[in-house]
């Protein structure tokens, strides 16, 4: 019979939201690496960016995604990182489901996978 995986889940302090899918925290100083900010990308969706964005109606819905994020994890409130790693950039990457169901109903975030944007099909100024 297979044994269950165990979940490691470190609780950070929610410091700044960068946009719909970021977030800085603070870790807890008790951790065996280094305790400081860092930057958590929400896993698993992918939101207009607010920096770099690639027409006026991506900046648009970025400031909407970053607003909606913020009503979830307001500034000073917790986020559980489950089983974190990093992605490709270095961020440390963090299940949020009510972010993501509410960023994805709303039409905020779309599924993502982390590859390549264009061949997951996410392009936010082709949008209706």
């Amino acid at each position: 019979m297979a044994t269950a995986k165990a979940v490691e889940i470190i609780f950070a302090t929610v410091l700044r939201i960068v946009d719909g899918d970021t977030l800085i925290v603070k870790l807890p100083c008790d951790l065996d690496f280094v305790c400081n900010l860092v930057e958590v990308r929400v896993l698993g969706i992918d939101t207009p960016e607010l920096h770099g964005f690639h027409c006026p109606k991506e900046l648009e819905l970025a400031k909407k995604a970053k607003a909606m994020l913020e009503g979830v994890y307001p500034i000073g409130s917790t986020f559980a990182l489950a089983n974190p790693h990093k992605d490709k950039y270095g961020r440390l990457l963090g299940n949020a489901p009510v972010a993501e169901k509410k960023l994805l109903e709303a039409g905020l975030a779309k599924p993502y996978k982390g590859g390549n944007k264009a061949a997951e099909g996410i392009n936010w100024c082709s949008e209706k």
